[in-house]
């Protein structure tokens, strides 16, 4: 039986099509200086983390913090290194959620208390998720462990999470409340000390839950889109400022983490006064020079960084 060749990738028609293919440096090489600022921090983060000692149950709670502070930076990191902003943006709006409930417990009276009630509301989501895979296992004819849906059933019927129930539904079931401490993103971003964080999450959180949640208003450009001459080099401008944005935010926002933490390692002003001038010349300077108060950047880390520089 006889079998095609396949065509030499050194044929004119091949020649041709490769011709017709634009190609566009990865913004790895156009916001080169950004994905170094932040592979810095992800990088002295985590060597600082590696020397830090846990001695209490607060400092375990605020390395933990700390360490998964550092995954959402260099996950953020690698998918914007790939041209993939919008879906970075969804791991730095879970960073902004991160830093609200930080800024909270920091403001309690009791702070060591308010990480107790923050990691007891963990234990319910996982006490739920567990009776919840419990009865998808038994809808499917799988194996079901019948003393452990048992036992979940009397935990959460009881008194154990009782600080989390809410107005019983109107069939008589428990009405679990949406957060551990009753509060939503909106009214912690209120409640802030820092001004910004009320513009944060209405310029920026609220944006970005349209690409978490794939709403029409992210897919709108790609829809209408129109293919005119130069529409490369606009999309690749728009990219590019976007990308800068969620790098810069990215950055900003662990950087308040980082100083939220009692228990996380020292920092080290001297450090963040130069990521934070870089990012300011990669973003306020280049981009958002119109808009000199950009949601980014906090008057006060300006402030702390002049004083250190």
């Amino acid at each position: 039986m006889s079998r095609r060749k396949k065509k030499s990738s050194s044929s004119p028609r091949g020649s041709v099509a490769d011709s017709n293919v634009l190609r566009v440096k990865p913004p790895t090489a156009r916001l080169g200086e950004l994905f170094k600022v932040i592979h810095e921090v992800a990088r002295a983060a985590d060597l600082a983390g590696m020397e830090t000692e846990v001695q209490s149950d607060d400092d375990r709670f605020d390395i933990a913090v700390f360490a998964r502070g550092i995954n959402i930076v260099k996950a953020t990191r690698s998918l914007c290194a790939d041209a993939h902003w919008e879906m970075a943006s969804s791991l730095v709006r879970q960073l902004f959620e991160l830093v609200l409930n930080v800024e909270w417990i920091t403001k309690q009276s009791d702070p060591t208390a308010a990480r107790f009630l923050f990691s007891k509301y963990g234990l319910l989501q996982s006490a739920r998720h567990q009776l919840e895979t419990i009865a998808y296992a038994e809808e499917t004819s799988r194996p079901v462990d019948a003393e452990r849906r048992q036992f979940l059933r009397d935990l959460l019927d009881g008194v154990a999470f009782s600080e989390f129930k809410g107005k019983p539904r109107a069939d008589g079931s428990i009405r679990w409340v949406d957060s551990w401490n009753r509060k939503s993103v909106r009214e912690l971003a209120e409640a802030s000390d820092q001004r910004l964080r009320v513009h944060q999450y209405s310029l920026l959180y609220r944006r970005w839950s349209e690409e978490t949640h794939a709403t029409p208003g992210a897919l709108m450009e790609g829809m209408f889109r129109q293919v005119t001459p130069g529409w490369v080099d606009r999309v690749v401008a728009d990219d590019d400022k976007e990308t800068a944005e969620v790098l810069s935010m990215a950055v900003m926002l662990f950087l308040d983490l980082w100083r939220l933490l009692p228990g996380a390692p020292e920092d080290d002003w001297e450090a963040w006064a130069g990521w934070i001038g870089r990012l300011r010349e990669w973003t306020i300077d280049k981009y958002f020079d119109e808009d000199p108060e950009s949601p980014t950047f906090r008057s006060e880390a300006k402030t702390n960084a002049a004083e250190t520089s």
